[in-house]
This record gives structure tokens, sequence and C-alpha cells, in this order.
């Protein structure tokens, strides 16, 4: 369990790195958690001489020149913004607080204030010397999402900031922070030092194509950067690893797993709520970021039909209508949280908060089996499931589960909120060795019922909504390819009535499945299963074979 910490325990300075040197020095914070120092870059300078020790901040004075004056009053605004941004945190964290999510939350918040910053804080050249590849890049990158791509969401654009300061960091970490950075040659060597430092593939293409992009598109073409004199650059992306079926890190949980993690009895109150919001994400696939809307009324749309209630609510990510079946587990879930929760909080590093809570979860709750998956690397790695697992294990379990209900992947989409079932099929669901072991055995199934006698398959049924007859049994087709019935399995039973001749009401399956049978599905049950239980005021069944039975 991680060390709690008192929050008196905790203290944030401001330090040069060489306070006693004759030019300009880094600028950067020191986070002191009980008796352990962490030391956080600000991405900023000043000069030694003009830094007040006693105020922890840089000297403004009419003495000055007008650009150590600029530079120094953006310096101490933007720690004036982590000071405030590090005592609005600790307003809200409990007294004893784990020190491991002290310390993200802060290097958080400081990375945040200097991400949408600092991208226009420049280290302002002297003595003539030429301008600086960092500064370049953050005013095309203002430029770019300003004139080329203004319409670009809040997100991607705060993903691509915080890949474009990386850059930055790369250019002063190795010394070299001249235009000539931005030439082919810089660009190579940028993705020669990322395959160095360990980056997989995906993250080697991310990181160099972002700066490709402000290259290619603003540097090389715009008016206000032409005297920089750089071309465009060509960049081949190197071949990703795309984990598919058994590869895959993420997997869908199983019923037993589920089971283990809904049981666990000794799990704190803190660890309960965070394993009933994996519970619930379990039951209608949210995102994590889309949480807080579950439990705001304002934002929810409700519907009723049949005994079914949905809920409709705005995703966060893709600006998309999701649909939440309101069955009743998560109506139970979120009745139980109506007044909200005394351990959760949906503000900054709630996801990594939670995930880590649910590694927690999983260890408590025995989930340990060996895990061996393909990481991006395309190294095979094996890891206990408690290890790897995380809020988006509960998303494939949710879109597995409704796939064997018998939703197809465009009913799912609505679900989850995508704007196709691209994603359904090519990431969630793609085919495990097990799942290919079911096929062939249905296949086989299939072709041997086909070729015993008086067996009807039901390729034999004419899929049309006209209503078949036969003696005294009248079947209307088409209310077999309901969609929330698995068609092949009723296909079946709807044939053997029709060649057995048996009267029964044309109603039995064309009613909407009852919330009690979608839950008795969900709990494990098969689409027969409800049959029988229809069936049974006919004194009829259903076997393993389909055939009808005679009770």
């Amino acid at each position: 369990m991680e060390k709690l910490i008192n929050i008196n325990d905790v203290s944030l300075n401001f330090n040069l790195r060489q306070p006693k040197g004759n030019k300009c020095t880094n600028v950067y914070c020191v986070l002191k958690i009980a008796k352990v120092q962490y030391k956080i870059a600000i991405g900023c300078k000043v000069n030694s001489w003009q830094w007040n020790k006693r105020q922890q901040m840089p000297i403004v004075s009419a003495n000055m020149t007008a650009d150590d004056m600029q530079n120094n009053i953006k310096v101490a605004n933007i720690i004036n913004q982590i000071k405030f941004g590090y005592m609005n945190y600790l307003t809200y964290i409990c007294n004893d607080t784990e020190e491991k999510e002290i310390k993200e939350s802060i290097t958080n918040i400081i990375n945040e204030i200097i991400t949408n910053d600092m991208a226009n804080v420049e280290n302002l050249s002297r003595n003539g010397r030429p301008s600086k590849a960092t500064n370049v890049v953050k005013k095309a990158f203002d430029v770019y999402y300003s004139e080329v791509n203004p319409r670009a969401k809040e997100s991607s654009k705060d993903v691509q900031k915080r890949i474009m300061l990386q850059y930055c960091n790369y250019c002063q970490e190795i010394g070299r922070d001249s235009v000539n950075m931005l030439s082919q040659k810089g660009i190579n060597d940028y993705k020669s030092y990322l395959i160095k430092s360990g980056n997989s593939p995906q993250n080697v293409n991310s990181k160099v194509g972002v700066i490709v992009m402000l290259i290619n598109n603003v540097i090389a073409v715009h008016n206000d950067f032409l005297h920089y004199k750089l071309a465009k650059v060509d960049y081949i992306k190197m071949q990703e690893i795309n984990q598919k079926g058994d590869d895959k890190k993420r997997r869908p949980l199983t019923k037993e797993e589920i089971n283990k993690f809904e049981k666990c009895d000794t799990l704190t109150d803190k660890e309960k709520e965070y394993r009933d919001l994996f519970i619930l994400e379990c039951n209608c696939s949210y995102r994590v970021s889309d949480t807080p809307k579950l439990f705001d009324k304002s934002q929810q749309k409700h519907f009723n039909k049949n005994g079914v209630e949905l809920m409709v609510i705005n995703t966060q990510k893709e600006n998309i209508d999701a649909v939440i079946w309101v069955t009743p587990k998560v109506k139970e879930i979120l009745d139980r949280y109506e007044n909200g929760f005394k351990y959760v909080n949906f503000m900054s590093n709630f996801t990594q908060r939670y995930n880590r809570q649910l590694k927690n979860i999983a260890k408590k709750s025995g989930l340990n089996s060996q895990e061996s998956y393909i990481n991006a690397k395309g190294e095979t790695v094996t890891k206990p499931l408690c290890e790897i697992i995380g809020s988006h294990f509960a998303r494939y379990t949710f879109i597995r589960n409704g796939k064997d209900f018998g939703f197809t992947s465009g009913e799912l989409k609505d679900f989850t909120g995508h704007a196709d079932d691209t994603m359904i099929n090519e990431i969630y669901f793609s085919e495990t060795k097990e799942d290919k072991a079911n096929n062939a055995f249905r296949a086989i199934q299939r072709i041997t019922n086909a070729n015993t006698p008086n067996n009807v398959t039901p390729n034999n049924v004419t899929p049309n909504n006209t209503e078949m007859t036969a003696g005294t049994a009248k079947i209307n087709v088409s209310i077999y390819e309901n969609q929330y019935l698995k068609r092949r399995d009723v296909d079946i039973v709807k044939t053997k009535i029709f060649r057995n001749n048996i009267d029964f009401d044309k109603e039995l399956l064309q009613s909407f499945p009852t919330n009690d049978e979608l839950n008795f599905i969900w709990k494990g049950a098969t689409i027969i299963d409800v049959i029988n239980a229809r069936l049974e005021k006919f004194n009829l069944a259903v076997d393993s074979n389909y055939h009808i039975l005679k009770k």
C-alpha cells in the first residue's frame, strides 16, 4: 500500500540551476513530499543576477533592458500560475493522500500550465544570436491552429502541444537549438534519437509527425517564416505493431473474473467506489471522460419503451450521442451514488487514479492469470492480469458481451459513442483463437445436422416478411429477425416448429424480451434458454441440437 501523506508535509519552492553563474540559467521547482524532493523543470530561464532568492521570483526593474524585463515578467507569471494551481489542488485533496498521487497530480498541474502558457515564452536571443528552433516551432504551432486547422478539437490540440514541447526539451537536452534542427538532417537525427531512447514505432511516428506537420504546412510555406529559408521535409513512417486477437494487451473479462471482482470482500470503502464504477462501465461501456455525465441528470435524456429504459448522453471525446441501457444493475449503481461519492472525484488525473485503484482491486480479487501480449515494440510480454488491467478492459467486456448477446456492430456503435462500426470490428472485436475454434465447431455442427435425415437447417427457410402456414401453425418470418435475438438459433427453432406442425401463439417469439429475460441472458443464459421458457406453456422444449421435444 502507498504511503499516506499529510498535506502539511508537502511544499513547493523555486530555485536556479546555477545561482552563482554569470549567464542565463534554468529555473526549476522543488516539490518536497515528506522528506523526499523532486525537481521539476518549468521551461524558464533568467539571468542569475536578476533572481530574488528570498522571494523566489525574478527581479523586474526599470534599470534592466527591455528584453530582460519582458522575459522576467513572463517567468514571474508562470511561477505565480504554478503557485496558484498548487495551492488550489491542496484545498481539494484529503489530509491523508497517497504520495504517488500527490506527485503525479502536482506534476500534471505544472505541465499543463507550461503547455498552455510557455508556448509563447521565448528564450530571447541576445547579442545578435540567430533565432532558435524551439521559438520557431512554438510560433508555427500557433499559426497552424489559428490559420491552417482552426477547427481542430481542443483535446487534439493539447496532445500535439505536449508533443511539440517534448521536441523543445530534446533540443535543449542535446544543446542544439538553431533553426538547422528543422532541416531534413535535423528530422532524421530526431528520429534516430527517439529510436535509441526506446520509443515504440507508434511513439516515434507521433512525435516526429507533429514537427514534420509544422515544417511542411507552416515553416516552409508561410510568409512569416520564409526568411528562415527552410524546405519541406520527408518522413517515412516506421511500421507500427498492431496487436490483434490473442496478441492484444486489453481483452474482455470473463464472467468468472467479473464475479470475482464484484464479490471481493476485502476492499476498502474507497476501493469499493472505484470497483462499482468499473462494474458500471462493464454494463454500459461509457468512456472514462464521460463518467461525470452518468451522475449528472442535466447531461442526460431518458427514453422508456416496452419496459426498457435508455439514457442518452453526449460524449466529450467525439461529440456524438451515446446510449446507456439502464438495466437493473446499471440503475442499482446509479441510485447508490445519486448523492455523490465520498472518495472518488472527477477532477484532474482521474483516469490515472482510477486505473491505479483497479490494479489494487484486481490483485485483491485474485485476478492473477498470466497474460501474454505483444507490446508496441513488437516484444512478447507476460504479466499478471492485475498488473495490466485498466478502465478500457470494461469497454472491451461490454462490447464482447453485446456481440454474444446478439447486437450487431452497427447497433453497438450507438452504445459506445462511435461514428461508425470500424472501431468495433477492427479494434474491440478482433477474433481470438477460441473464437475461430467456436466458429469451426458451429460450422461442423451445421453440416452434421444438414446431413442427418429429417433435420432442417435455416437455409431451408425463405427470409422474407410473408406468413408461412403448415396445418395449424402460423409463423411470421420477420418476427424471428428481432435484432435482440440470435438469428441462427431462432431460425432453427422456427423451422423445427414449422416442420413439426405444432400450433402455438404467434406472439410467442414476437414480443420484445422482457427485463427479466434480458437479465437472464446477460447473466449467462442462451437465447434457447429464453425460448424454452416461452415454450413451456405449450409443454414444448428444444434440445441442444434444436430438436422440438414434447414434454
